[in-house]
């Protein structure tokens, strides 16, 4: 057996969520993984240490397969850096696997990120081949539902996944991509996941404490906008899974040294079931709203609609309105703010590094 290690960091916050929740669970044991032997094709190379992991199989790339002839509208097309003219299929770089070696990919990204000022470090993939992103996604996909079901199980949360299973239409992967990251694929981090809601803010507490201390699970962001007491709120989770420190193999088979392999991450969310509620009944209200937000940042507007036609400020700002009645009436259910916000601030807030 190799000295292999699940990544996991000391989560901040997680150790006063602890001591708030007065659990009496400890942290699951790492499960050890084999060696698994240096190949070119990072793709099964995850899907291989994976099965080895937890033997419960993995699900295939599913659509990649359809992704070279998915043509792109004109406003999702990429422009490319020479200025010559973008490409209209999803293909290379955008979808297929493209033909560049995984250790080439992985330090485009790297060199991405490196440029990257201290106080804006964004959240990445550790690829920019949307292709791949969706097959580890699909593959950990398994493993990503049935680790949330038991956290949930033990803090008296419900679970909920997109239907079928299904991960991030291409459609709306590519509106983001375009709306949000010009371009750049490996920010997409919300291919697949899931979410939990509660009744009680305590409970919730409790589970992210779990959370923090789960071996297969590595926080690498966490957004709390639930403290904010007012509108929609939640604790937004990105969870990197399937990352390791691998060994690595001279072609005598001799360990020379070891590779940190990234792993891939994945969303997941905390709800108080008032507030989830008044976003589900008012999903007709929450898209339009999206929909505006999206077509004004393709076409170069202001975040704070300030240059947004009449129309379009009208629009967005009497769903916002009708949107915030709903929520308010939601906070009111749970009680004082203030109580509410003690509960709740033991979660901190975590920047990508």
């Amino acid at each position: 057996m190799s000295d292999h290690k699940l990544l996991h960091q000391s989560v901040p916050g997680a150790e006063a969520v602890e001591a708030a929740t007065a659990s009496s669970t400890g942290p699951a044991a790492p499960v050890p993984l084999p060696v698994v032997r240096r190949t070119d094709d990072d793709v099964e190379r995850a899907a291989a240490r994976l099965r080895a992991a937890r033997g419960r199989g993995n699900a295939g790339p599913g659509e990649l397969d359809n992704l070279a002839n998915y043509k792109l509208a004109p406003d999702q097309q990429v422009p490319k850096a020479d200025g010559s003219k973008p490409d209209e299929y999803a293909g290379t770089p955008s979808g297929k696997f493209s033909p560049e070696s995984s250790a080439t990919k992985r330090a485009g990204v790297a060199a991405v990120k490196e440029g990257e000022a201290p106080d804006k470090k964004a959240l990445h993939q550790p690829v920019a081949d949307l292709g791949e992103i969706y097959a580890h996604c699909s593959m950990l996909e398994a493993e990503f539902k049935y680790q949330v079901e038991q956290v949930a199980a033990k803090s008296k949360g419900k679970t909920q996944f997109r239907p079928g299973g299904k991960m991030k239409s291409l459609d709306r992967t590519m509106e983001k991509v375009t709306a949000d990251y010009k371009g750049d694929m490996s920010r997409i981090v919300d291919l697949t996941g899931g979410s939990i809601s509660f009744d009680d803010p305590k409970d919730l507490v409790k589970c992210y404490g779990t959370i923090a201390k789960n071996p297969m699970f590595h926080l690498v962001r966490v957004k709390n906008s639930l403290v904010n007491g007012k509108g929609y709120g939640d604790i937004n989770l990105s969870i990197e899974m399937g990352g390791a420190d691998i060994d690595i193999y001279d072609a005598r088979g001799k360990v020379t040294g070891k590779e940190h392999y990234a792993g891939f991450v994945i969303e997941l969310q905390l709800h108080l079931a008032p507030i989830i509620g008044v976003k589900e009944a008012a999903h007709k209200q929450y898209e339009k709203m999206r929909t505006l937000d999206a077509d004004n940042k393709v076409a170069g507007k202001k975040e704070d609609r300030s240059d947004w036609s009449p129309e379009d400020r009208t629009a967005y700002e009497d769903l916002l309105s009708e949107m915030e009645g709903l929520y308010g009436k939601a906070w009111e259910t749970l009680g004082s703010t203030k109580a509410l916000n003690r509960k709740l601030k033991v979660i901190k807030p975590m920047s990508p590094t």
